[in-house]
């Protein structure tokens, strides 16, 4: 219900009597989060394992609530306050309520289920957008724009080539963690959906989604096996060697570009300018901020980056905050790749994918807000971390339950071969 009313919706559907029945629809959207919460903290009831312990999902709250408390004597309103804390801190109660038990599996799950509504999303948007969606042929076709060709899906505001691209790369990197990891028939469909997605990326024109499309795909080989690593280190040579032989299409290049010359591009297609009025307004009062969505009254535009505008919105305080959860997360995710006890749970694919999605949000992250703002990126973030956490708690307590009995077992064979007996270890383990 969150990720559907997050698209193009706020508290400004709820400042006046809707008229018509798109206005019903619209104002619906945009009042879930105040049906969401409680009904969230209703179903919560009995407190499970998780709530007695932090996470980086709990620090992520904590920046939720810094944030909400600045901005409620800041301009931008108590109600603006109220509903974007509430909106923000309502996925964090979900996640909580759907993994109270502190289950594995039911954390995985959670994953699968916001990857599946991320593709009915991007599915529905395409298909309602299919006559007005491209335009040109071959290389050059691109729905960059589409926004402005198609304004609305039965009322509600067409999303960018930006936020459709966003919403791709999510059943793109799942189904690139398949085509690594999968069997049979699972590889290829796997590997299918993958090409599709970066397709789909440049057709959209989005640099950012397609910068964090390349670095999540890379480091999914990175970590996927000795083979996956062996092609991925065979096509980034390939790569290169058609980089270095002009072997790529100058059109594609200029596709890519979207025709902008090297400066545009190194301003970041004018991101410099909000970064740069973010940073003089905050000069003013570093430690304090102004709230959520202050960056829109604060500096007359959106901020265009993930840590902007934490900073803009909680301070100096929000920023360390949310960059200490992010980072937590990251740790979380660096102990557990590599780590053979979750091959033995049966998670090594889910964590591979995980992780994909979780770099590609991170990568976007400077381009765009990934996380720190209520906005699908943090709906499909959140979810991630938190099971991150759960398998590494998971992994943990086998650690401290195998270790001890590996040790005695050895102690046992030790021991039975000092005395030269004939029993084995398992004699001498009952003699023992």
């Amino acid at each position: 219900m969150l990720l559907w009313g997050n698209i193009n919706s706020g508290p400004w559907h709820l400042k006046s009597v809707p008229q018509t029945a798109i206005d019903w629809m619209n104002a619906s959207r945009a009042a879930i989060p105040f049906l969401v919460m409680p009904a969230a903290l209703a179903i919560w009831g009995k407190r499970g394992p998780l709530s007695r312990r932090w996470t980086p999902t709990h620090v992520w709250a904590v920046y939720g609530g810094v944030c909400c408390a600045f901005g409620m004597v800041d301009q931008g309103g108590v109600f603006n306050a109220i509903y974007w804390a509430t909106a923000y801190l309502g996925a964090f109660v979900i996640v909580m309520v759907c993994l109270q038990n502190d289950e594995v599996a039911s954390a995985a799950a959670f994953n699968r289920v916001t990857w599946l509504l991320a593709t009915i999303v991007i599915t529905v948007l395409t298909v309602a957008a299919r006559d007005v969606l491209v335009e040109g042929e071959g290389l050059n076709a691109s729905a960059y724009g589409v926004s402005a060709r198609m304004e609305s899906i039965a009322g509600m505001p067409m999303s960018l080539a930006t936020g459709m691209a966003r919403f791709a790369a999510v059943p793109g990197l799942v189904g690139f963690g398949l085509a690594l990891r999968g069997r049979g028939v699972w590889r290829i469909f796997g590997a299918a959906v993958f090409v599709g997605g970066a397709v789909f990326m440049y057709i959209m024109q989005s640099r950012g989604a397609t910068a964090g499309y390349a670095a999540a795909s890379l480091l999914m080989v990175w970590f996927s096996s000795r083979r996956g690593w062996i092609a991925g280190v065979a096509i980034g040579i390939a790569i290169a060697g058609a980089v270095a032989l002009n072997a790529i299409p100058e059109e594609m290049i200029s596709h890519l570009a979207r025709g902008q010359s090297a400066e545009e591009l190194v301003s970041m297609t004018g991101r410099m300018r909000p970064w740069e009025n973010a940073l003089n307004e905050m000069a003013k009062n570093p430690v304090l901020g102004h709230g959520f969505e202050a960056d829109r009254w604060l500096i007359g535009e959106h901020v265009h980056n993930t840590y902007m505008y934490a900073l803009v919105a909680g301070g100096a305080v929000g920023l360390v905050v949310f960059v200490v959860g992010l980072v937590w997360a990251w740790v979380l995710f660096g102990r557990l790749i590599l780590n053979p006890a979750v091959g033995a749970l049966g998670q090594g694919l889910t964590l591979l994918q995980a992780g994909g999605v979780f770099a590609f949000f991170t990568v976007r992250s400077i381009p765009e807000v990934c996380g720190s703002n209520y906005a699908v990126d943090y709906l499909v973030m959140l979810p991630a971390m938190m099971y991150f956490h759960v398998l590494w708690h998971r992994v943990r307590a086998m650690q401290q339950v195998v270790r001890p009995g590996l040790q005695v077992q050895i102690s046992l064979e030790r021991a039975a071969s000092g005395r030269r007996t004939q029993t084995g270890a398992c004699g001498g383990a009952r003699q023992s």
